[in-house]
């Protein structure tokens, strides 16, 4: 190590630190002259003090640890690409176009070599849906940056709504049941008061109206694209067509008083204070078949992060998808 520092440092006297060399003699290929040379240089041209090369100094592809290991061909992609980088001072689009590729592919074949990126973003991904840790505790957590964890838990929301069933796809399931239970639910976002149109008159707070609809044991067969909290439950029901789809199957469904007027294959309590003896005990009766449905709720909201979403409203609708996903692959 001596000797290579004297070939490169131009007369000053500069020594490692025990952590600079213990991180030196850890490095993919402790033996490859080459490596140790590109190393030494990057850390001559950046140290913070004149005399000493410290741990922070070395380039970065020797203080990242990858969460897997890397295949030969992964280390020998790696390593070049932080040589070019090196020869050509940090350059990006020298050192992309010196290696025949754009600028943008990579950079983000650095990050993916480096990090493995599948099992972190799913990883990632249940722990912001599951916990409701915010960006900026994941970041801290797996050792990345914010706009990694974003990029991270976005792809893994697109890629598991895009598997959620559609209403027609799941009436194949529905339409085997006994009866159906149809619920609404609101959950709460981060709005000001001036957001009239995401306020509940009903809940008395912002939120998005989702549609649910379970199984006679209580079990979450489908949930809805989330629409403004403003929108009535009833209202709700018709614009995604499950009024008319319980309709052609000519299926049962159970439903709260919100949903009177849906028409005859949605049954809804009686109305009004004083009632008959037996309009009081059809209501308790369809009460306690009611009482299932809530089940799915809570399940629903076993996920943290619904209790208080604090994202754009456009991502509602495919985060309820992939949560619905989730559901039915630990069912």
């Amino acid at each position: 190590m001596p000797v290579l520092l004297a070939r490169h440092q131009a007369g000053a006297e500069v020594r490692c630190t025990d952590d600079a060399l213990r991180v030196l003699d850890g490095a993919p290929r402790p033996g490859d002259v080459r490596q140790l040379e590109g190393a030494l240089r990057y850390a001559l041209v950046r140290r913070a003090d004149a005399d000493v090369i410290d741990e922070p100094d070395l380039p970065p592809a020797l203080l990242s640890r990858a969460l897997h290991p890397l295949t030969p061909w992964e280390s020998t992609e790696r390593d070049m690409i932080v040589q070019v980088l090196l020869d050509h001072g940090g350059d990006k689009p020298r050192a992309a176009w010196a290696l025949g590729i754009s600028r943008r592919p990579s950079t983000a074949r650095s990050r993916h070599v480096g990090s493995g990126s599948s099992p972190a973003a799913a990883l990632l991904a249940l722990a912001h849906l599951r916990c409701g840790d915010t960006y900026a505790q994941l970041a801290a957590g797996f050792r990345i940056g914010i706009a990694t964890v974003y990029r991270y838990i976005r792809e893994v929301i697109d890629v598991l709504a895009a598997l959620a069933p559609t209403l027609t796809e799941a009436m194949k399931t529905i339409r085997t049941k006994a009866f159906v239970i149809l619920d609404g639910t609101l959950l709460p976002i981060d709005r000001i008061a001036a957001d009239t149109l995401y306020y509940s008159g009903k809940h008395k707070r912002h939120g998005m109206n989702v549609q649910v609809l379970t199984d006679p044991l209580g079990r979450l067969l489908w949930a809805s694209p989330a629409l403004p909290g403003s929108v009535h439950d009833l209202t709700a029901a018709r614009t995604h067509g499950i009024i008319d789809a319980l309709a052609a199957a000519e299926l049962k469904c159970w439903a709260d008083k919100a949903y009177h007027g849906a028409g005859h294959p949605v049954r809804v309590p009686f109305r009004g204070r004083r009632l008959k003896r037996w309009k009081r005990r059809h209501n308790s009766t369809q009460a306690k078949i009611r009482r299932l449905g809530e089940q799915a709720m809570a399940t629903l909201k076993g996920w943290c992060l619904l209790r208080k979403l604090r994202c754009s409203t456009n991502r509602i609708t495919a985060i309820v998808q992939a949560l619905l996903v989730l559901h039915h692959a630990s069912a």
